[in-house]
């Protein structure tokens, strides 16, 4: 049976608090395993979390001088002292509820992402288990959680953040099962609230969120496209993701987010908008 959806495609059932407080007590069950780490490579920092009222879903990563008085600085008075690092995470809204959306929640480029880290983990291709909201929430946790371990290791550059480095430590995540931890937090917030966890459990490619279907108009040119567009593309079964750096009358040239495959040309046809988070 169909869940009841509001105006926006959103089930009523959806409770949007609940999942975001199962993010943030997983995304701090993964600092306090990093606390000891993080402070020995950077010093003193701050971490602080927010639930955003719309889409957008980031790490935010600065520097502040020291306060005068701060214990810190008193200790460094004989050295020039260093800054603090403050980070800022924040999950939109409306990214968390779009998880569950059947026309949006493949737009997003955590979902090709997490296509690519499930497709590597053998025990899921073995059991061929659908991927669900679950899986794709848990991810966006483990995506932002992997920028702040690279902002730690100093591998966060000025114009390439989704670099080699970043899906490295991604990808150690999952080797970790850093991903079962997610997801029970999240399952655990969620308690109490079984309509939530009906929904969290349902497979992309059920009736109530159908996978999108792979045909696109054969006259789509590049007037619905623009450079530095956020896209992906599928070649030989494995989905890739990029951005748009030039535009021909027939392809668009892509730079990819993969070692092995760094530049593309990939027909118009062929190519899928993404929500960069």
């Amino acid at each position: 049976m169909n869940l009841p959806a509001s105006s926006h495609g959103l089930p009523l059932a959806i409770n949007t608090a609940k999942l975001y407080r199962g993010m943030q007590l997983a995304t701090e069950a993964l600092l306090q395993a990093r606390l000891n780490w993080a402070e020995d490579k950077i010093g003193e920092f701050s971490f602080h979390l927010q639930l955003g009222r719309g889409r957008r879903t980031y790490l935010r990563h600065g520097q502040k001088p020291l306060k005068p008085g701060s214990g810190l600085l008193r200790r460094a008075l004989l050295k020039r002292p260093t800054p603090v690092h403050e980070f800022k995470l924040v999950y939109g809204r409306r990214c968390i509820e779009e998880m569950f959306e059947a026309e949006h929640y493949h737009h997003w480029k955590s979902f090709a992402e997490l296509q690519n880290n499930t497709a590597h983990n053998r025990e899921a291709a073995e059991s061929r288990e659908p991927l669900t909201p679950l899986h794709h929430l848990s991810h966006i946790v483990l995506h932002e959680f992997s920028h702040f371990v690279q902002s730690i290791l100093g591998q966060r550059y000025r114009g390439s953040v989704h670099n080699p480095e970043f899906y490295h430590i991604l990808a150690d995540s999952y080797a970790a099962n850093s991903d079962q931890l997610v997801m029970a937090h999240i399952l655990n917030a969620c308690v109490g609230c079984p309509e939530t966890t009906q929904a969290l459990h349902t497979g992309y490619g059920s009736r109530r969120l159908p996978l999108p279907v792979a045909a696109r108009s054969t006259n789509k040119n590049q007037l619905g496209f623009q450079r530095g567009q956020n896209v992906s593309f599928v070649y030989r079964n494995k989905r890739y993701t990029g951005t748009i750096t030039r535009l021909n009358k027939q392809r668009a040239s892509v730079a990819c987010e993969n070692t092995e495959f760094p530049r593309a040309l990939i027909p118009y046809t062929q190519l899928e908008e993404l929500e960069s988070e």
